[in-house]
């Protein structure tokens, strides 16, 4: 009995790698593989003779020349079937397809499962106020401590100056003389982190905003350390008092 071999072919990406783990195993499916960067006479080819052509349906995931339209079609003489996966069918004209007699399918409700997991989710950060929550302890528990420790952190090499015999007046002129000493290594990396400390000091911020200062807060974290490191090292606990 002769096997009427079956020739389908898709364009990458393709959703999971089962579709080509099963149609793999098949005798009687020669299962061919398109991408942006194939031949085009590899492409002529396999459209030519194509029987099947399994397409995902986010239109901005596939290259052009790859959308089953009227374009496509026309180089598709042999082909039966165009069958989409997922939700919807963006990437396939269905006008093309009925006037070239191919027929569109589509395999809907493959990913029901997580779409209803994601609205499970989604009804939770609504109901129990999750990302209301996580902006608020955000502002309360991260950017006010920066603010606090940026404070501290000037005020606390100010007193040291004062100590050395250089006498500051102002946050700003801190941080020079602390530089030009040598006690902090990046001057403005400090300006910067004192400009930030007065912009969260003194706007309540947008969501936002807030997310870009806490993104900041996490990188200065490092030169906060080293600056703490070096006035515990220069100036051990109990040795101003003994002087």
């Amino acid at each position: 009995m002769t096997v009427l071999l079956k020739r389908v072919f898709y364009a990458c990406p393709f959703a999971h790698p089962a579709f080509t783990e099963v149609l793999g195993e098949r005798s009687d499916v020669l299962l061919e593989k398109l991408g942006d960067d194939s031949p085009e006479e590899e492409i002529a080819a396999v459209l030519a003779s194509a029987h099947a052509f399994q397409i995902g349906s986010i239109r901005n995931e596939l290259a052009p020349q790859f959308h089953a339209g009227s374009e496509l079609l026309s180089r598709t003489p042999n082909l039966l079937v165009v069958s989409t996966n997922g939700a919807g069918y963006d990437p396939v004209d269905l006008q093309a397809c009925t006037d070239a007699g191919v027929i569109a399918v589509n395999q809907a409700g493959g990913n029901a499962e997580a779409v209803a997991e994601h609205v499970l989710g989604m009804m939770l950060c609504l109901t129990k106020r999750i990302i209301e929550t996580d902006r608020h302890m955000r502002r309360q528990a991260n950017i006010q401590r920066f603010e606090y420790t940026i404070e501290l952190m000037w005020k606390t090499l100010k007193r040291a100056l004062d100590h050395e015999g250089i006498h500051p007046k102002t946050p700003r002129e801190t941080l020079r003389e602390a530089f030009k000493i040598g006690w902090i290594d990046d001057d403005d990396a400090w300006m910067d982190m004192l400009d930030q400390r007065n912009t969260t000091s003194h706007v309540y911020l947008h969501e936002e905003l807030a997310e870009d200062n806490y993104d900041d807060i996490r990188k200065v974290t490092p030169i906060l350390r080293r600056t703490l490191d070096f006035l515990l090292a220069r100036y051990p606990r109990g040795a101003e008092r003994e002087k």
